[in-house]
């Protein structure tokens, strides 16, 4: 008898049975999708923001903040494509967070994040901003608050050499690797 083959001969019995196993497996499969996904926490990404204190001339302000948005989005990306959060759409409250950034950086504003994260029902808040201090050194400081509770949840100060999309990007990379490594129910 060859390898995987049974001894007992396929009949309407058996394929029944092979059926209803295929059946409930993919029952219990799919049953378990919907939920891992409704105890995925929501978030809301506020634009990052830059501190830059190199004294460059030229400055370089309008393409730091090309360079803040676009990596805002792609950390939004991210965290989203891997499952960590289920990223929420800021554009609805557009016309609120740029009234909160041009009172204060949002990453320090006395918890008008959870203020703007309650607008559109977020469980926690991500804020963030780039320190530039030369073009060779620059730090990324990103925070995730619990909206309900406003106790930090995750949050790392990453180094990176460059002022470069790829730079600024490498940074969010770890960022996301270590928060991948960590329990969810620390998240």
């Amino acid at each position: 008898m060859a390898l995987g083959q049974s001894k007992e001969t396929p009949g309407p019995g058996r394929s029944i049975r092979h059926s209803m196993a295929i059946w409930t497996a993919m029952t219990v499969l799919l049953s378990t999708v919907p939920g891992r996904a409704a105890e995925t926490p929501t978030l809301l990404v506020l634009p990052l923001d830059m501190v830059d204190t190199s004294g460059e001339i030229p400055s370089h302000a309008k393409e730091h903040d090309d360079r803040l948005a676009a990596l805002t989005l792609y950390l939004s990306k991210e965290l989203n494509a891997r499952g960590l959060y289920a990223v929420l759409d800021p554009m609805p409250i557009g016309t609120e967070i740029d009234k909160a950034r041009a009172a204060q950086p949002l990453d320090d504003c006395n918890d008008c994040e959870r203020d703007l994260a309650r607008l559109v029902h977020a469980d926690r808040v991500l804020t963030g901003k780039v320190d530039k201090v030369s073009t060779l050194i620059g730090s990324l400081r990103l925070s995730i608050v619990d909206v309900a509770t406003g106790h930090a949840v995750f949050g790392r100060v990453l180094g990176f050499r460059g002022d470069t999309d790829d730079a600024w990007q490498h940074a969010v990379r770890f960022f996301v690797r270590d928060l991948e490594a960590t329990d969810a129910r620390q998240r």
